[in-house]
């Protein structure tokens, strides 16, 4: 039937990406744990007062979807990547709230965007995806192995993720030690 109206529409069709859909997994008490958590950053004022508020509303949103009361506007809204041009990319969107401290503690949670010509306010923090923190943490560890010490390096955090089911992605907590250089030390 399209074909036969060809000569007179052209058809246009959009493509939406997004997650189909969210499991939140733990209780609607361990959310509004985690959610009143976050008031106890607000004493250490100056930057951290807007990340509390930042984070609050968010926050707030995970327990009201754990309670059953989903805002499927927000889920919508967890990423919106826009390129700068020649310059950076960014992303936007509620998961930025989660970045706006770099892997210095410099607070990066402007919400004026980048780019060119007048700056756009969003409603999230605009980063610059080469200023996107990773989600572990790295120490030096020295081994000692019954007198053979091995230095090595310790991570800890959201260092992967799960498929299951084949269609379902899961963030994995793990650690891991790997060795410098590969080589046990001769010390």
């Amino acid at each position: 039937m399209m074909a036969t109206m060809k000569k007179y529409f052209k058809y246009t069709f959009g493509l939406l990406c997004g997650i189909p859909n969210v499991t939140l997994l733990g209780t609607v008490e361990d959310w509004e744990a985690v959610r009143s958590r976050v008031d106890h950053l607000k004493p250490f004022g100056g930057h951290m007062t807007e990340w509390v508020e930042m984070l609050s509303g968010v926050l707030d949103q995970f327990v009201a979807s754990a309670k059953g009361d989903v805002s499927v506007d927000f889920w919508q809204r967890i990423c919106h990547y826009y390129g700068g041009g020649s310059g950076p990319s960014y992303i936007s969107g509620w998961i930025s709230v989660f970045c706006v401290f770099n892997e210095e503690g410099k607070w990066q949670g402007s919400t004026d965007s980048g780019g060119w010509g007048k700056p756009v306010k969003t409603d999230y923090p605009a980063i610059d995806t080469n200023n996107i923190p990773v989600g572990y943490l790295t120490v030096d560890v020295k081994i000692d192995d019954n007198g053979v010490e091995h230095q090595a390096l310790m991570f800890a955090g959201h260092m992967a993720f799960q498929v299951e089911d084949g269609n379902t992605i899961v963030p994995h907590l793990s650690w891991a030690i790997a060795l410098k250089n590969g080589v046990a030390s001769q010390e």
